[in-house]
């Protein structure tokens, strides 16, 4: 999952992200600084893009911070700070509004904003910025930015407004099934830019592949993180692109694909390298250069364009056996007994959907023995009596939505307390595992689909007693290949208490398939299910256990 990066918002107001000053002051335009008291600085932005269609004015941010604190100093501060913005040139190109952020107008010409100190980073937001009604496409103005403090040097600063700006769009979506795992993916890259105003000091561009795609480190313009297990770069291009003009990278980005994906995707963005990366991104966590020709960019024509593309939706040619496993349990007539059930990924594929418009892989239908009754479904170690569909005692059969992140040789189980009501010899109920219309598992493999729950009853426990003799445990994992073997049985054992002791043996429906690769662990997404109440299905996904 990537997880993943979020897009940044094509025509913001945006400020440049290397251009940022922070300058000395003269000598003697403030007290020197104090022992053990740090160093105030101020960072702005080099330039900001005020677009003049923007729906909105955009809030211009300084940061104010307390740097080279010796080790061991105590309550280091900046005292008394105050800064002053000089406003006087934007006249006729930018206009400010929404003064505050304790800031406030001095006359009309400034902007000042007064802390009585600074002890770490500090985010101001003195005004909002939209271009001035007539300002035409480029035109610019500078602020000059002043801040001072009674034990600090005095620290300045400048942000050039620019009216405009570039709007970078990607290629819109598109999707691409029948993947052969084990193959190579090739994925163009198309970027229009549909602003008034060409990009500045080129184009960068975020590119990442969620797990079972591993990007190949190619190119000498593009750095890589440098774990394996973290498919993601990012590169850079001197190229800057006119309004209205599309480009293209001169090959595909190539893609590795492991032998266990599924679904996946590869997710990329684009931004003029004078104004903001994509939130979340820094360049020092891309530390490997690559080792092949420089990636290009070359003019491309036609194609549709979003300001929210950039997506390719991979579909493989694989499956997923999910196996149904069921339990034994035995005990007395009006006794409750625990029983696990749960649904095991046998490969070859992994099904990573977080993230995606759905809660769940696929689900899982118990439907208890005859002669018993459900009294409570609970999550493993919370207070929640119900995990699936209907969320109440005695129905005839309950629904459990699967995690939609299940790994090849993974199980999600599940834990019914049952109510024995009547006697009886291997009483049979099922579990069933069922695919996700929208992303099935593709699952060709069927006699496994269906296990057997099975409760054996014996006469009353007599007046007072709710106890029994048992074993509990269930399939616990094992080999997911090969002669088909799913494991063992484990448990514990035990004499008496109010539920008594009885418990379930693991019982997996068909023989057990042989699973393929397994691609790196990439970025764990996320996903909860959506809880619904009443007649309707509740879904609830908690995290399986590792078979």
């Amino acid at each position: 999952m990537v997880h993943g990066f979020r897009r940044a918002a094509a025509g913001a107001a945006v400020g440049a992200v290397a251009a940022a000053a922070v300058l000395a002051g003269p000598p003697g335009a403030a007290a020197e600084a104090q022992p053990g008291g740090g160093e105030l600085t101020l960072t702005a932005s080099g330039k900001v893009y005020v677009p003049a269609d923007a729906p909105r004015a955009e809030r211009y941010e300084v940061e104010l911070n307390l740097t080279r604190v010796p080790d061991g100093a105590e309550d280091p501060l900046a005292k008394d700070v105050e800064l002053t913005i000089d406003v006087s040139e934007l006249a006729g190109t930018v206009e400010i509004g929404d003064v505050g952020g304790g800031c406030a107008r001095s006359g009309t010409e400034k902007v000042v904003c007064s802390f009585s100190s600074i002890d770490g980073l500090t985010t101001v937001h003195p005004f909002q910025v939209s271009a001035a009604k007539g300002a035409r496409a480029g035109s610019s103005a500078a602020v000059g930015l002043t801040a001072t403090s009674s034990n600090s040097p005095t620290v300045e600063a400048s942000t050039t407004f620019v009216v405009g700006a570039p709007a970078l769009e990607t290629a819109e979506a598109t999707r691409v099934d029948g993947v052969r795992p084990g193959s190579v993916l090739k994925v163009p890259v198309a970027l229009r830019n549909s602003g008034n105003l060409p990009t500045g000091g080129g184009v960068g561009l975020l590119l990442y592949g969620t797990e079972g795609l591993n990007i190949a480190r190619s190119h000498s313009n593009c750095r890589y993180q440098p774990r394996e297990d973290l498919s993601a770069a990012w590169c850079s291009f001197d190229t800057d692109i006119a309004p209205g003009a599309a480009y293209e990278t001169a090959a595909p980005l190539e893609f590795a694909t492991a032998g266990s994906l599924m679904y996946g995707s590869v997710n990329y963005q684009v931004w003029s390298l004078d104004g903001p990366a994509p939130y979340g991104f820094r360049e020092a966590d891309y530390t490997e250069a690559g080792k092949g020709a420089e990636l290009a960019l070359e003019p491309a024509s036609g194609g549709s364009y979003d300001r929210f593309g950039g997506y390719v939706d991979v579909r493989a040619d694989n499956r997923a056996d999910y196996a149904a496993v069921g339990a034994d349990a035995r005990g007395r007539v009006g006794e409750e007994v625990t029983v696990e059930v749960s649904a095991k990924n046998l490969g070859p594929g992994t099904m990573l959907l977080g993230g995606r418009e759905v809660h769940d892989s696929g689900t899982l239908v118990f439907t208890p023995p005859p002669g018993t009754t459900v009294v409570s479904n609970p999550f493993p170690g919370e207070d929640d009596p119900w995990t699936c569909a209907p969320g109440k005692p005695g129905a005839a059969s309950y629904t459990c939505a699967l995690d939609p992140d299940l790994s090849v040789g993974e199980s999600h189980p599940f834990t019914f307390v049952l109510r024995l009501d009547e006697k009886a010899k291997d009483a049979e109920g099922t579990v069933e595992v069922r695919p996700n219309a929208k992303y099935p598992t593709h699952d060709d493999e069927r006699s496994n689909d269906t296990a057997k729950v099975t409760v054996s009853t014996t006469g009353s426990g007599g007046p007072g007693s709710s106890g029994g003799n048992g074993s509990t445990g269930g399939a616990t994992g094992g080999s997911t290949g090969g002669d088909g073997s799913s494991g063992t049985s484990s448990g514990t054992s035990g004499t008496g208490g109010t539920t008594g002791t009885t418990g379930t043996t693991g019982t997996t429906g068909g023989g057990l398939a042989a699973t393929g690769a397994g691609g790196a662990p990439l970025y764990a997404a996320a996903a909860v299910a959506a809880l619904g109440l009443g007649g309707a299905a509740v879904f609830a996904v908690r995290r399986r256990r590792a078979s």
